[in-house]
């Protein structure tokens, strides 16, 4: 084989790699080299996965404030309504109805008050497609169909108490019980969807977990609250 003309005589490419594997110091230098790839990568890794948790953690402590929070709000409403109701229904004096009437309408101000923070907790948790269809439910199965009927029907009772009238009857015109078992029902599927659908809020629209999830909420929205 001829020498290169750049290359020492006698000392061969192979050679001179052979001599350098064979140098007391060339398994600490590669040894080295692969500890710090190897470390790097490791590192990394780990990095990513304590990113993911932290990032899972946020997920679930929003998901359970907004959860917490919609059911908080729902159940003091829904109670109120219902003390209101059972006072007039049972024919109390108009004193009391008066104070429980007082009663609801704290509740109700402080979900209108409120309000605006339980849809921005419900968004950072959902997708946008999600929190639109939860924001529509929430105002048109439960507000326009349930709520603000029932708002006007004790209304009504109640004065006609004060005026010492028979308020039960207003109650019974207006369907109050039913309106309120429908309110119930709805809010109850409504707290339920939102949980759930927060818990597939970072697949991807097409996966077919979230796409069987939404369907299932929807279906018991729509059963609870038409």
């Amino acid at each position: 084989m001829a020498e290169s003309p750049n290359q020492p005589a006698g000392l061969s490419t192979p050679s001179l790699w052979t001599g350098l594997f064979r140098h007391p110091l060339a398994a600490v230098v590669v040894s080295f080299a692969l500890t710090g790839l190897i470390g790097t990568s490791l590192s990394n890794h780990m990095a990513d996965l304590r990113q993911k948790e932290s990032d899972a953690a946020r997920l679930r402590d929003l998901r359970r404030n907004a959860v917490l929070d919609l059911s908080r709000r729902m159940s003091e409403r829904l109670t109120r309504m219902e003390m209101l109701i059972a006072a007039i229904d049972r024919h109390a004096t108009p004193q009391v109805v008066a104070d429980f009437k007082k009663l609801h309408d704290e509740a109700e101000a402080k979900w209108l008050l409120g309000r605006a923070e339980t849809l921005l907790l419900a968004r950072e948790i959902l997708g946008e497609s999600d929190y639109e269809a939860f924001r529509v439910d929430l105002e048109n199965r439960l507000a326009k169909k349930r709520v603000h009927p029932l708002r006007d029907c004790l209304e009504r009772a109640s004065i006609q108490v004060a005026a010492g009238g028979d308020g039960a009857a207003v109650l019974r015109e207006s369907r109050a019980a039913e309106l309120l078992n429908e309110l119930r029902a709805g809010s109850e599927a409504l707290v339920d969807g939102l949980y759930d659908l927060a818990s597939v809020s970072q697949l991807e629209a097409s996966d077919p977990q979230a796409i069987k999830m939404r369907q299932r909420v929807r279906q018991q929205i729509e059963k609870a609250c038409p």
